[in-house]
């Protein structure tokens, strides 16, 4: 019988650099009590050949990256990172005709292979994909939902998931 090892229990914190540079102005986005998700969906095409019943390769043919957080928090700055379109100026939001930000996004949590270190799930380009719909509702609070969709970037590349000792959380 597989010993199991290497469970991953613990909270997620998230850091957001608007707009995106070089990681130096990384700040901790807020509270959330569902945590985050970290998604990578690749598609993958199959090469068929005249007369073969099976493909003979296959190619990855598009890649995404996703970072999803429901924010428990709902201030302007997050909701003008939840909203794609959306700029803040003075104390008013602004929907529509606005430009589209970039983020750098991070998410730490406990290194399941060392609890004395942190795992790094890093954005180095994102923006702002879902849909905003927010409820308000009373005794309940009011959810931010923001979903980070990568987009490649000319000096770092996409993302990139490290291991860093553990008195380095950002």
């Amino acid at each position: 019988m597989a010993t199991i090892s290497k469970i991953l229990i613990d909270d997620a914190a998230i850091y957001i650099e608007t707009p995106a540079a070089d990681g130096s102005g990384y700040a901790l986005a807020g509270y959330t009590d569902d945590g985050a998700s970290f998604e990578y969906a690749p598609e993958v095409a199959q090469i068929p050949v005249h007369e073969e019943t099976i493909p003979i390769g296959a190619a990855l043919s598009t890649e995404a990256a996703k970072i999803m957080i429901n924010m428990a928090e709902s201030n302007l700055a997050l909701l003008n990172q939840a909203i794609a379109g959306a700029s803040v100026t003075s104390h008013t939001l602004t929907i529509g005709g606005g430009v589209l930000l970039f983020h750098r996004v991070k998410l730490v949590t406990t290194d399941p292979d060392d609890a004395t270190k942190y795992r790094k799930y890093e954005i180095f380009k994102a923006c702002s994909t879902a849909a905003v719909a927010m409820s308000y509702k009373k005794d309940d609070k009011t959810i931010v939902p923001i979903e980070y969709t990568a987009i490649k970037d000319a000096t770092y590349g996409v993302s990139k998931i490290t291991k860093n000792l553990a008195t380095q959380t950002s």
